[in-house]
């Protein structure tokens, strides 16, 4: 969009503004910190949890995104757990209770390669 704008600016200034002005509200809806995490919080209360035992269960899914890595700890591999730590620390109990669920983890940071 940008471009385009620089293009039509000289010879069409109002749809090059035009164009400017939607590349720059384009650019702050996907920089929009909490649009990523409305998302989430959708797709995360879109089923509810399973009342009673879990024996009829085969596994889990728990979805990444709870780790984090602070800037400059790569090295002594330090990690945090962020506001969604309960995504990692709830299945543990699950797991203790029901040994036999298999666990899935998906997305999120992948921890630094080994050497």
């Amino acid at each position: 969009m940008f471009l385009l704008a620089l293009w039509w600016l000289p010879k069409r200034p109002v749809a090059g503004r035009r164009a400017l002005l939607a590349g720059i509200g384009v650019s702050a809806a996907i920089g929009w910190l909490p649009l990523p995490d409305a998302l989430m919080r959708h797709m995360e209360n879109q089923y509810s949890a399973p009342r009673g035992s879990l024996q009829p269960y085969v596994g889990m899914v728990v979805l990444g995104g709870a780790i984090g890595i602070p800037y400059g700890e790569q090295e002594v591999r330090r990690y945090t757990l962020d506001a969604s730590a309960q995504r990692m620390t709830a299945p543990v109990a699950l797991l203790r209770q029901y040994p036999h669920l298999l666990l899935l983890f998906s997305g999120g940071q992948s921890p630094p390669a080994s050497q």
